[in-house]
C-alpha cells in the first residue's frame, strides 16, 4: 500500500477517514462516500484538470471504486457514466464480460450484472466504453525475476477475448522516492522495463494484439477525440 495520503477538493464528509484523508480501500469509498459527496469530488477534479490546460482522453477511476463491484452498489457506475456523457468523456469500464478476466474478488453475477448496466448507460449517456477491462494482479511466483514476470503477463495479454481489452500498469522510474511510496517499488520498475523491452511489441504482435489510446478508441466508436 503507498503511504502517500490525499485529501478531496471538495469538503464532501463522507469522502474521509477519520484522520481526514481520502479511504484507503476502494471498498471503503463504496461503503461510506455519498452520491452527493462523490459527484461534486469528480466534477470537481475534471475542472481543475480543465482549468490547468489539460485535455484528458478519457475519465477514471482509482482501483475500480466507482464501479460497484466491491459491495454491489452499482449506482455508482452509472452516476459516473452520467457525468462522462455531461463532459463527453470516453470512461474505462467494460460492457462484455469473459470468465478468463473476471476481477479477483468479485463474483461472476455481479461481474456480469455491471457488464450488462454498464452498456445500457453507455448507450443512454453517449459514453465510449472498452468491450473488456483486464486486472492483471500480480503474485509471487511473478516476483521470481523480471523474465518470469515478462512471461507471466504476456501470456495473460495474448489470451484475451476478440475486441478492445483495456488493461494496466503502473510503470515507474527507480528512485528513492519511489521506495519511500511504496513496498512494491519493484513491480512498477519491472512494468517500465516491460514496456520498453522490445520483446514485448514483438510478442504482441506476432499474437495479433495492438496497442492503442484511447483517442483512437474514441476514433473507433465515434466519440469526441480531444
Amino acid at each position: 500500500m503507498g503511504k502517500y495520503r490525499w485529501k478531496p477538493l471538495t469538503d464532501g464528509k463522507t469522502l474521509i477517514d477519520n484522520e481526514g484523508f481520502m479511504w484507503h480501500e476502494s471498498d471503503d469509498v463504496e461503503k461510506n462516500a455519498s452520491y452527493a459527496d462523490l459527484e461534486a469530488e469528480i466534477r470537481a477534479q475534471i475542472d481543475l484538470a480543465h482549468s490547468m490546460g489539460m485535455k484528458p482522453s478519457h475519465v477514471d477511476n482509482h482501483m475500480g471504486s466507482l464501479y460497484g463491484h466491491y459491495t454491489g452498489r452499482l449506482g455508482l457506475a452509472k452516476m459516473t457514466l452520467r457525468i462522462c456523457g455531461e463532459y463527453g468523456y470516453a470512461y474505462r469500464l467494460y460492457t462484455k464480460h469473459d470468465k478468463r478476466i473476471c476481477p479477483n474478488g468479485t463474483p461472476y453475477f455481479l461481474y456480469s450484472a455491471i457488464t450488462l448496466l454498464s452498456k445500457a448507460w453507455g448507450k443512454k449517456y453517449n459514453v465510449v466504453i472498452p468491450d473488456y477491462l483486464l486486472f492483471p494482479d500480480w503474485n509471487d511466483d511473478m516476483r521470481e525475476s523480471y523474465e518470469k514476470y515478462r512471461e507471466t503477463i504476456l501470456k495473460i495479454w495474448t489470451d484475451i477475448p476478440d475486441g478492445v481489452t483495456e488493461t494496466f500498469i503502473h510503470p515507474a522510474i527507480e528512485s528513492d522516492e519511489l521506495k519511500g511510496i511504496t513496498g512494491r517499488w519493484q513491480d512498477r520498475v519491472w512494468e517500465y522495463r516491460l514496456m520498453k523491452d522490445p520483446y514485448t511489441h514483438e510478442y504482441l504482435a506476432k499474437n495479433d494484439v495492438y496497442l492503442i489510446s484511447y483517442r483512437e478508441l474514441n476514433k473507433m466508436k465515434g466519440g469526441i477525440v480531444r
